[in-house]
């Protein structure tokens, strides 16, 4: 197959962010099979060549990048990430176009406007595509407050609906966003559960360095992290009224916490206010072939959300990233990812109750074997059977090329 691959943040393990589309793509080729990658620059920092280049072009590991210059940080204000939307979707729907002779174009949302370049190349390009669902969009910005003009609301509905109405395959990241869609009238055999995968090879190589050594006071030293944005979904205040709560009953506990985003300032600000400089380190931004080093070193590692309820379907690559590693996770709201945690022993899940939260959380790194060798090799094992990258690459590949006998 000649696949057109979608996806605005696109990155690779030199740079911060997941590395799904990266995985998938070079997998694929592999398998014998052509891929374009159209992405931008937001977690690909790809310098022009020449000032006036819109889009420039480099191969990795045989696939085909086109990465269009339009930039995004999570440090921007809503209307400016939202023209950073509007404006690549309008470059790749033009680009898109450059494209002959294609199979299937492959479009990974968010945001929800990737869409926009899917239809128009799906359509004059006359090729089938499928549609990646990562979060729920628009109901996550709606939910949230950050959309509040009903006619826009109605917009968006309506273009969210057409998207999945017209695209051959819809693959969704976690079972609870495929019932949404499915509760939107959708047909369910339209639709088809990939969550994020574990790399549990990548995270199983030998490690020379101990990067969080220098946080551990002494041997009752237990480190929680958390790698990834800062930004208002992710609801980072929550760690900090948390260890708030437990230097009341343990001081040996510390929070590491590894990213960045437009929250940055107000966490170090409310870290001072409460006094918990000592217990909570905030770090820059570290790339993934780095970052492993420290997830294999924590005792446990942590990912949080707002307490939304189109926020609990999330499939976050820190989840599956610490099972990789053989590390107990820590979540602080329900859904499927709780389920798994609770079924399989895999972590501990918390509320926002913080006085609760915390004796529980304090309970679980003392008094729980989870940090122990027998059970980091559980976990990976778990990881291996359930979310091998290699096995739901292969469940995708079957997908597309059913929708190329069709």
């Amino acid at each position: 197959m000649n696949i057109i691959y979608l996806h605005q943040y696109f990155t690779t393990p030199r740079f911060i962010g997941g590395t799904r589309s990266y995985e998938f793509s070079k997998r694929l080729v592999a398998a014998g099979h052509k891929v374009d990658i159209i992405t931008s620059t937001a977690f690909f920092p790809l310098k022009k060549k020449k000032f006036w280049h819109l889009v420039s072009q480099l191969i990795i590991e045989g696939v085909n990048v086109h990465v269009v210059h339009v930039d995004y940080k999570n440090k921007m204000t809503f209307f400016r990430r939202v023209l950073a939307f509007l404006l690549f979707s309008f470059v790749s729907s033009i680009y898109i176009l450059r494209f002959r002779k294609r199979d299937l174009i492959y479009a990974s949302s968010t945001p929800l406007t990737i869409g926009l370049p899917a239809l128009i190349g799906s359509f004059l390009l006359r090729i089938p595509f499928v549609f990646e669902v990562r979060d729920l969009w628009p109901d996550i910005p709606i939910d949230m407050g950050f959309i509040k003009n009903k006619f826009v609301i109605n917009f968006l509905y309506f273009f969210e609906k057409f998207i999945y109405k017209k695209a051959a395959k819809i693959v969704c990241l976690s079972p609870g966003i495929k019932d949404a869609i499915i509760k939107k009238g959708i047909s369910s055999k339209k639709t088809i559960v990939i969550s994020n995968a574990c790399d549990v090879e990548e995270f199983s190589q030998s490690q020379k360095s101990n990067p969080l050594q220098k946080y551990r006071a002494n041997k009752n030293t237990k480190i929680c992290l958390y790698a990834g944005t800062y930004g208002v979904v992710n609801y980072l205040e929550y760690l900090i009224n948390l260890m708030g709560s437990l230097k009341l009953v343990d001081s040996n506990i510390q929070m590491i916490l590894i990213g960045d985003g437009s929250e940055k300032l107000k966490l170090k600000n409310l870290i001072s206010k409460k006094k918990l400089t000592k217990s909570i380190h905030l770090l820059n931004p570290i790339p993934k072939k780095e970052i492993i080093a420290y997830i294999r070193d924590a005792d446990a590692c942590i990912s949080t959300v707002k307490d939304t309820p189109s926020l609990f379907y999330n499939s976050a690559n820190k989840f599956f990233d610490a099972l990789a590693a053989g590390r107990p996770i820590v979540i602080n709201h329900p859904g499927w990812l709780a389920d798994l945690i609770n079924k399989n022993n895999l972590g501990v899940v918390l509320d926002h109750d913080y006085s609760k939260s915390a004796n529980k959380l304090r309970h679980f790194l003392r008094n729980d074997h989870e940090l122990s060798n027998v059970k980091k090799n559980r976990i990976q094992n778990f990881a291996k059977e359930n979310f091998s990258r290699d096995k739901l690459f292969h469940k995708l590949l079957d997908e597309l090329l059913k929708l190329r006998h069709t």
